[in-house]
């Protein structure tokens, strides 16, 4: 029984001992930062190992808007399939079988869910053990016999999509939702927008960095609630706006214990620079100052917890 390392155990290890190719997964809940972290690991991604996800809760408890979209952003530009239980009973499964030259080659049951937290986390205690890879095999086949293709048109008559509309910029009766200032708390820079960190940790260029590079500083005090994954776990964030990006904490802190105290895109800093930038109407690479927020109508952002791993940021007027 694997009660340790499940994410190299079983997720990476076939790959580099067996030379897997296929990964199929039953799953009652997964997570689209999962699917972006497993797909990134360099033996995944080096020997374009392809996933097939049938996610088995999709049709009872449903899936967030922000993970839909983002399994088909990721459905569209890698090997990655993804299909959610639309008929039939729930599936609260967790069988991932490996595939080679079309066979099963290995196969994991047990308690860890695709997600994050089901991987990664030490919020949760999982163990998984070896099973029969035919038998595997032939159960994810029958499972996709009553799920629908995550981009199929009558998708949303089949499974629920839910969001959270929080529109609350103090918190309110809202404990899920915080509030981050978007301007420096220390120094020359307090109450103003840093020079060279924060939403101008780009603007460096005797570093040659891409002027856009942006973090948001959310303190050692947020930092220390637990309110965000910990590092390195990558989470989903909505914005208000209709869009998502993959985020992650980043160590900007000495203290071992903050799990760090910013949150950056891992995918390119320059992300969530742009975004703003964009959002405040200031030019591309050109630095952002306090004027900049106060002409738009707030100087700070306020993040919802929607579920374990994915937040709305609220950057409305």
């Amino acid at each position: 029984m694997l009660v340790r390392n499940l994410l190299q155990e079983i997720l990476v290890k076939p790959v580099q001992q067996l030379g897997a190719t296929e990964l199929l997964v039953v799953s009652g809940y997964a997570s689209a930062s999962m699917v972006y972290r497993h797909l990134a690991i360099p033996e995944i991604h080096e020997n374009k190992v392809k996933v097939r996800l049938i996610v088995g809760m999709a049709r009872s408890d449903g899936i967030s808007l922000a993970d839909h979209n983002m399994f088909k952003e990721v459905e569209a530009t890698n090997g990655f399939e993804c299909y959610y239980r639309a008929s039939g009973s729930s599936v609260h499964s967790k069988v991932y079988v490996w595939m080679s030259d079309r066979e099963p080659v290995k196969a994991f049951v047990g308690s860890a869910n695709y997600t994050e937290q089901g991987f990664i986390s030490n919020l949760q205690e999982n163990a998984m053990a070896e099973g029969n890879s035919r038998d595997a095999y032939n159960y994810f086949m029958d499972t996709l016999k009553e799920t629908m293709e995550i981009t199929h048109d009558d998708i949303d008559q089949h499974v629920r999509f839910y969001t959270n509309n929080h529109q609350n910029r103090d918190g309110g009766e809202d404990d899920d939702c915080v509030i981050v200032s978007l301007l420096g708390t220390r120094g020359e820079w307090r109450n103003e927008v840093p020079e060279r960190s924060g939403l101008n940790w780009g603007q460096r260029p005797e570093h040659r960095r891409n002027p856009n590079q942006a973090y948001i500083q959310i303190g050692a005090r947020l930092a220390r609630t637990g309110f965000f994954p910990p590092r390195p776990e990558r989470f989903t964030v909505l914005t208000d706006d209709g869009l998502s990006f993959e985020a992650v904490r980043a160590q900007k802190t000495s203290r071992v214990d903050s799990g760090g105290d910013a949150i950056e895109t891992p995918q390119g800093n320059h992300i969530l620079g742009a975004y703003f930038r964009a959002r405040l109407g200031v030019q591309s690479g050109a630095p952002v100052k306090r004027q900049h927020l106060e002409n738009y109508g707030r100087t700070d952002v306020t993040f919802c917890k929607l579920e374990d791993e994915t937040y709305l940021m609220n950057f409305s007027v």
